[in-house]
């Protein structure tokens, strides 16, 4: 007669705690690496990028439900801590706006800059909410200015100042229609640098609408 072994339920519970206190003992005495800790590190950073993201600078069903309506072929709406923005289309563009240079700044302004591209090219504006720009992409708010379109003793430059609690900062050119050709920075006066940064004011100021619920 042949004999199966079953083996009892004592003895399996003991296996998996032998298993369970092996798996501990690994993780407790075999340290973790130097590039395991710093991928968990931004993958913990990542997801409460995520969280804030969603919190300050996503609009909901539900918040979009209690907003004024407005003709989304003219307008986009964008939220930033926790401010709800209407910017026109014609401006449009990435996290934030596009200014076209010269002409948008020409116009705004009423300057009579010359481009030696037929052209246009493009100053990219982003817009931040501060928790979100100190988190997700590691910044320091001290780089933007308090005063809007003054020279920055830290970053010698226009490029980043404070509006209405929305972090602002105007990125160097992109090319427009024509990929191949583009302006570099150094064909940028301190003067025209300002400039952009007086347009990109005048679009916040004048034309872009802070709107609030009205349900």
């Amino acid at each position: 007669m042949k004999f199966k072994y079953r083996p009892s339920a004592g003895f399996i519970v003991t296996l998996v705690i032998i298993g369970l206190l092996t798996k501990c003992n690994s993780d407790l005495f075999v340290p973790k690496t130097d590039l395991q800790i710093q991928r968990e590190i931004d993958e913990q950073l990542m997801k409460e990028a995520w969280k804030l993201d969603a919190q300050l600078n996503t609009i909901t069903d539900e918040e979009r439900a209690r907003l004024p309506e407005f003709d989304s072929k003219k307008n986009a709406m964008i939220k930033r801590n926790n401010k709800f923005l209407v910017i026109p289309r014609y401006y449009e563009g990435g996290i934030g706006f596009n200014i076209a240079w010269p002409s948008d700044t020409n116009r705004l302004l009423h300057k009579q800059w010359k481009s030696r591209l037929k052209e246009e090219v493009y100053f990219r504006i982003a817009l931040y909410s501060p928790q979100y720009f100190e988190q997700a992409k590691n910044g320091k708010i001290s780089t933007f200015s308090n005063i809007p379109c003054t020279l920055s003793a830290e970053t010698k430059s226009y490029n980043r100042f404070k509006w209405q609690g929305i972090l602002i900062d105007i990125f160097d050119l992109t090319s427009g229609s024509d990929y191949t050709q583009t302006l570099s920075s150094s064909e940028f006066t301190l003067e025209q640098r300002k400039d952009v940064c007086l347009t990109a004011l005048k679009i916040l100021n004048d034309e872009i609408k802070e709107v609030h619920y009205v349900r």
